[in-house]
Formats: C-alpha cells, sequence, structure tokens
C-alpha cells in the first residue's frame, strides 16, 4: 500500500529507501512527480494523477516507470526523461490505456489529466489517443493521414480557443467571445434522433454531455467532452440515455430512460451505476424536459397535456404542480419559480411561481427558455433562431423587446419542440444545428435513399396513398408562425398540392379506405376548443366530414380496410386509468359510436389493423419497456408478442405476412404467419440502418408502400447557409455579447 504520495515539501529522516536531504519531499521516490522531486511549492491534484499513473503502468508492467539503484538516480530519470511505453514492454496493454498511462505521466502537470474522473474516461474509451502513433500502418493510406491532419487541425483549433479563453477569462478588458466547432464523429457521434434536447454544458462551463450511440450501435448514451478535448467518451452507466441534464454541482447527469420514457435517472459525471430517480405516473406518457435545483428536487414536464411535477433526486413523492402542456422546464434558481413552454396556446411562454402555485404567460412565443445572470430570458423560436429579453426575476415579468441572438441552431419537432441549446451560469453558450430543413425520403429495402421533397422546416407524418400513387405529410411554414398544415405529393410528378390553410396543429394524416379523403387531427389555430377529429376530401374541394367534435390531444393512427373503424390513442386526461390508451371509432354512415379497445394502466399507442382487418397491432410499456403486440379483431382470441428487446412504430407490410417497427437505430420486420385467431410470430430481422426521424413513439414516422417496394421516411437535412451537422458549436464568454445586443 503506498499512503504517502500526498505528503510534500516535509523534512524527515527515513527508513532504507525514503529521500532524507534535507528540503526534499517525503515520499516513495518511484511514485514522484517531477515537481515533488524539484521541490516545486506548487504541488497539487496532477501530482496524484501523476502518482496514480505510475502505479497503473507498474501494475500492468511488473515495475515502475523509472527505477534506479539510489532515490537520486530515480529523480535524476523523472526529472529528465519520458517512460518507456507500458506498450513497448507489454504489447497486450490496450493502445487507449497505454495513451492514457503516457498522458498521466506527463513532465509539466498542465499536460496531465485535469481530473481523476477525465483520467478514468480515458481508460473506458478504446478510442482514446495521446500525442501522434508512433507507427501507421500502409493499409491507413493517405486517406487516414488526410482525417488525421483535419481531426488534429480542429483539435488544434478548439485547443488554440479554449486557451485564449483560459488566459483572459479573468481579464475584465478582454472582450473574450470565442467561437469555435467540435467535431463528432464514429463511436462519438452526437445523435439528435432521440425525443428531446441533445446537449447540456455543465456547470462550470468545462464539459458537455450530448446523447450518443453505445459502442455497438444498439442504444443511446450519453457521451462527455471536455472543451479543447479531441474527443469525448460515452459515460458508463448511461446506456439508453436521452436528454442529459447536469445538477448544479455538475457531479452527476441526469437523464430519460429511452425504453421507458416516464423514467428519470441520474449517473456520476465520472461514470459507474445509473440510480433511477422518479417513475411519473402511469397518466404521463413521456418526459418532455427536466431542470435540476440547488435544493436537489427536479422539476420534470410531462407530455400531453399532464403539467409539470417535482420530484427529490433521492426518489419519493412526485409532486404535481400544474396541468397543461408544458414543457422544457428551466429554475430560477433563488426565486422558486420556473420557466416553461406552454403548448396548450401553441408555443407560447409562461412562468410557474412556486411560492404561490400561480401561472402567468409571458407574451412571449417560443420554447425552451432560460433565465440567465445578465437579467435576461433566453429562449428559441421554431424556425432556430435564438432571441434575449430583459426579464425582472423579482416580478416575473419580461421588462422590454427581445433581442435576435443569432440563427440556425436546432429545435426538434414542431409538437413539442426541443431547442438544442445549453447555457452555462458564467456564459458559455452550446449548441447543435440542423435539423430545421427536413427531406421526405423514399428508401428501398437495401436500404438505398432518394429524396421525394426538400423542405426549409420541419415535415413529419407522410403516408402512402392506398394505390401508393400519393404521399400525404404535415409541414411548419417555418417562418416562425407555427402554421403546420397538411399536404399531399404526387410522387411520380412531384407535384403538391395544399390541403389545409391559415391554422396550426394539423396532425397525423390518415388516407381513407377509398383513397378519397384524408383523416386528420385539427388544432385550428391553437386557441378554439374543441378540437375536432376531420376527415377532408383528398382532391383539395375543401368537403369536411366532422368524425369527432371533440379531440384534443386525440392522434388517429389506423383505418380498418373496410372504412368503419378508425383506431386511435387516447391522451392521459381523456381516460379513467390516467395513461394513453386505445379507442376505437365506428362509422356507419352518418352514425359515430366510440368504445375502448385497451384501457390498462399502462401506456399503449400506436394501433394499426393488419391488411385484412383481422388483427390490430400496438405498442405497450407494460413489460418495462416499448414493445409491439397483437390480437385478433374484433375478438375474441389470445394476445401475441410481436418484438422482443423494444419495439416501437409498428407497421404491417400489405401482403399481411411482415410486421415493421422500429428499434434502436434499425428499421426491423418480423414474419407473421395468420390461420384464424392465431398468429405464428418468427424471427425478427434487420431491414435496413435507420437514422431518420422517430415519431415520439406514439404515431409512426413513416409508411411502407402497397407494394413493400419503398419505405417513405423523414431526414433532417442542413440548409445550404447552415453549419455542418455533426458538430457542436461553443461560444465562450457568450453573456458579452447578450449584453452588448440588449443595449443597443
Amino acid at each position: 500500500l503506498v499512503s504517502d504520495f500526498g505528503i510534500a515539501l516535509a523534512v524527515s529522516e527515513g527508513e532504507a529507501g525514503r529521500l532524507t536531504e534535507t528540503g526534499l519531499a517525503l515520499g516513495t521516490p518511484v511514485y514522484m512527480s517531477p515537481e515533488q522531486a524539484t521541490r516545486d511549492s506548487h504541488v497539487g491534484a496532477a501530482t496524484d494523477i501523476y502518482a496514480l499513473g505510475c502505479v497503473l503502468y507498474e501494475m500492468l508492467v511488473g515495475e515502475p516507470p523509472y527505477h534506479g539503484s539510489t532515490p537520486q538516480a530515480i529523480l535524476g530519470k523523472i526529472v529528465r526523461g519520458a517512460p518507456i511505453p507500458a506498450r513497448e514492454v507489454r504489447r497486450t496493454v490496450p493502445a487507449n490505456v497505454d495513451a492514457a498511462i503516457r498522458r498521466a505521466l506527463e513532465r509539466v502537470p498542465a499536460d496531465r489529466f485535469a481530473a481523476a474522473g477525465d483520467f478514468a474516461r480515458a481508460l473506458r474509451d478504446p478510442g482514446f489517443r495521446h500525442d501522434v502513433e508512433r507507427t501507421a500502418t500502409p493499409a491507413a493510406g493517405r486517406s487516414a493521414l488526410r482525417m488525421s491532419a483535419l481531426v488534429g487541425l480542429g483539435a488544434l483549433l478548439g485547443g488554440i480557443a479554449t486557451a485564449v479563453w483560459l488566459s483572459t477569462r479573468d481579464d475584465p478588458s478582454s472582450p473574450g467571445v470565442q467561437r469555435f466547432a467540435m467535431l463528432t464523429s464514429g463511436r462519438d457521434a452526437l445523435d439528435s434522433r432521440s425525443v428531446g434536447q441533445d446537449v447540456a454544458i455543465s456547470p462550470d462551463g468545462r464539459s458537455i454531455a450530448y446523447v450518443g450511440r453505445t459502442a455497438d450501435g444498439s442504444a443511446y448514451q450519453i457521451h462527455l467532452r471536455t472543451i479543447g478535448e479531441l474527443q469525448g467518451a460515452p459515460v458508463r452507466g448511461s446506456e439508453g440515455g436521452i436528454a442529459p441534464f447536469f445538477s448544479p454541482d455538475g457531479l452527476w447527469i441526469g437523464f430519460v430512460d429511452a425504453a421507458n420514457e416516464r423514467v428519470l435517472r441520474r449517473v456520476p459525471t465520472a461514470g459507474g451505476g445509473a440510480t433511477a430517480i422518479a417513475t411519473l405516473p402511469d397518466s404521463v406518457p413521456y418526459i418532455v424536459g427536466a431542470s435540476w435545483g440547488a435544493d436537489d428536487r427536479i422539476v420534470v414536464a410531462s407530455g400531453q397535456a399532464a403539467g409539470l411535477y417535482r420530484v427529490s433526486v433521492e426518489g419519493g413523492t412526485v409532486e404535481q404542480l400544474t396541468k397543461g402542456q408544458h414543457h422544457w422546464p428551466s429554475i430560477i434558481e433563488g426565486r422558486d419559480a420556473v420557466l416553461f413552454m406552454d403548448h396548450t396556446r401553441g408555443q407560447h411562454l409562461g412562468v410557474l411561481d412556486l411560492r404561490t402555485g400561480e401561472v402567468a404567460p409571458l407574451g412571449l412565443e417560443g420554447t425552451s427558455p432560460r433565465y440567465v445572470s445578465t437579467g435576461h430570458l433566453v429562449y428559441a423560436r421554431a424556425d432556430g433562431s435564438v432571441w434575449g429579453v430583459p426579464f425582472d426575476a423579482a416580478s416575473l415579468e419580461v421588462r422590454g423587446s427581445p433581442v435576435l441572438m443569432m440563427e440556425g441552431i436546432e429545435v426538434k419537432s414542431a409538437n413539442e419542440s426541443a431547442a438544442n441549446f445549453s447555457i452555462s451560469p458564467q456564459g458559455h453558450l452550446v449548441y447543435a444545428t440542423g435539423g430545421s430543413a427536413t427531406n421526405i425520403v423514399l428508401v428501398a429495402p437495401d436500404g438505398t435513399r432518394s429524396v421525394l421533397l426538400e423542405l426549409p422546416a420541419f415535415s413529419a407524418f407522410p403516408r402512402f396513398s392506398p394505390d401508393g400513387s400519393r404521399v400525404a405529410y404535415i409541414a411548419s411554414s417555418g417562418d416562425g408562425s407555427g402554421e403546420v398544415d397538411l399536404w399531399v405529393i404526387d410522387v411520380a410528378r412531384s407535384a403538391r398540392a395544399r390541403m389545409t390553410f391559415n391554422g396550426t396543429n394539423r396532425y397525423y394524416p390518415l388516407w381513407t379506405a377509398d383513397g378519397r379523403g384524408l383523416t386528420h387531427y385539427d388544432g385550428n389555430d391553437g386557441t378554439v376548443r374543441p378540437r375536432p377529429l376531420i376527415s377532408a376530401a383528398a382532391d383539395g374541394s375543401g368537403v369536411r366530414d366532422t368524425l369527432l367534435a371533440r379531440a384534443d390531444g386525440i392522434r388517429p393512427t389506423s383505418w380498418s380496410p373496410d372504412g368503419r373503424t378508425l383506431a386511435y390513442v387516447l391522451p392521459p386526461e381523456s381516460t379513467p386509468t390516467r395513461s394513453l390508451d386505445i379507442a376505437l371509432l365506428h362509422v356507419d354512415g352518418d352514425q359515430r359510436r366510440s368504445e375502448p379497445f385497451l384501457a390498462t394502466p399502462f401506456a399503449e399507442s400506436g394501433p394499426v389493423f393488419s391488411p385484412d382487418g383481422r388483427w390490430i397491432a400496438w405498442v405497450s410499456d407494460k413489460a418495462g419497456q416499448p414493445d409491439i403486440y397483437a390480437r385478433p379483431f374484433p375478438g375474441p382470441g389470445a394476445e401475441v408478442t410481436i418484438s422482443v428487446g423494444g419495439g416501437r412504430e409498428p407497421k404491417w407490410a400489405a401482403s399481411g405476412r411482415e410486421i415493421y417497427f422500429r428499434r434502436a437505430g434499425d428499421l426491423m420486420a418480423v414474419p407473421v404467419e395468420r390461420s384464424g385467431a392465431t398468429l405464428t410470430v418468427g424471427e425478427p430481422r434487420r431491414v435496413f440502418a435507420d437514422p431518420y426521424r422517430r415519431g415520439g413513439g406514439l404515431v409512426a414516422n413513416y409508411d411502407v408502400s402497397p407494394r413493400g417496394d419503398r419505405f417513405v421516411m423523414v431526414e433532417d437535412a442542413t440548409p445550404a447557409n447552415a453549419p455542418a451537422a455533426g458538430r457542436l458549436y461553443v461560444v465562450l464568454n457568450w453573456f458579452e455579447e447578450l449584453r452588448a445586443k440588449s443595449s443597443r
């Protein structure tokens, strides 16, 4: 046991093998850092990193990195040179472990890891490297050299920006604003396919947490990257995590469990086992944002109209704070108040006073609000612009006019509208780009894609007509007005027709069985209630048929082949179970009759009829994760489990012999054989890699053609004038820019 490397600048008489010269540090020579060996008075945490590197080296190689016949000889080697790399002594040492040791043993303290957590992450990350590799195989070729040069240049520029920041951040005369990009690629890539905000900056402004993938690409995982570092590393224990957010002390990362989006967890930033914080009530379909307060209580927002909740980080009672479509909460520290986006009023900002329980509108259109120490409220709009406005935290009132700060950030989904940016208390900003523009694409079963339509803003829910000649979809205007309307495109001619006008929240289009009509939810202008479920003529003639006059929050998902029954998802507030349930609307001429299909304490969604109308498949989380199930219609018959290990967004093949669904990063297919009230399920197969936009789990965001020869999907597209996707952008000392623009 080595227990003395923290003792510095002591004078002592020691036993054999110890230093006895006056003025030298007391300690075991082979574990001493160069600054200890040279009697430097500034001995800190970097010395412990060095000693830990020595211990790890000895554990792997069998001897310390430096050895000699006397303590003085050992110290001379420590001060003068670099040790033989562990991998050259023992070739089975992994490259990243060898690189981590070499960094820990750097002679200059500033060149070592800044903290033990960074050391730990490097040891876990197979891709970690330190300085230039000594050898390169001919197979690497010029392309690898070019890539290394590009990545190295990016790291150098980021490092220079960080060095400038570190050298000027305490100088009040320095403007201090610095911008640079952080490339994410390979296993370290940013993955913005999940629902929710993908990036968060630590309270000290030095690290960025973001959503990536596990090493095998099978699941989401939170990654952590120090600003100025070449690569990030996955946080052990965060597998399946999305929507990250930091604790106020920066020691924890909270996240939502992608397998069950009602579950909130936390994991140490240094990695380790994840701890469950809370599972929101069954009435909550999924979490849409969380904010961790200084009192170690977290305010959590729910999907649909279930409102805001609060829970201790230690778990316990989940307290409901509000009712309504209140998303993306942000706690105003020291004021007992919470900012949020109120989707009830069509993407407008609101504030909750925790002292009185009063909810008040702020008169601003936008999403993802944050209060910052400059006395401003910062928020985004659906078009990807970021705005700042003076805000009085005492009175919770806006005190001026909004000022445009920047454009081009990613705002995900016109429904929940998560804006991908984060601000540290010191004013450092991180954001992701892309996502505002979308493409509707046709994808062959082998994964080959072709672009059907390029759109400048959000689009979703494409649906093939019964004959496959047309695709219906919804699209945002992209001008920040919040307008979302229904369109139809002719696949062969690319000719488009607009079906609805001058409204918002036209969602979830479905072709009627005869292909002559389109059923959709009509949110109108966001204020008129009740909001109906209607069918409109698909030829643009304007003929409308109201199916349900009171349809707030309803999601229509599938018509039966005979056109007489519509399956739809009920929001929690409309169900006795206070969870997501499935209902059926029977249509017979002018007669309408609704009945429950599934009403359980669990969240059910995405019901779809089989091509012959004798089966319904759907999604339920009753097994602890979303999976696909099916049962005969109208019954009776036994329920059959279709997917194993998770599945969402089911679709039947037109033949009825396969069910498609989405799992992790893949589109999957399961063969099924139907015989009366019996369904035999085969082994699932991967159809193709699926990087396309999800539908939030409740409604499928893709479709399969009647002939089964192609799929229609939605993908993020980067506008020509926007920065490249796949990167995180950092602005250091952004508050200086906010103050300057606000004072004009």
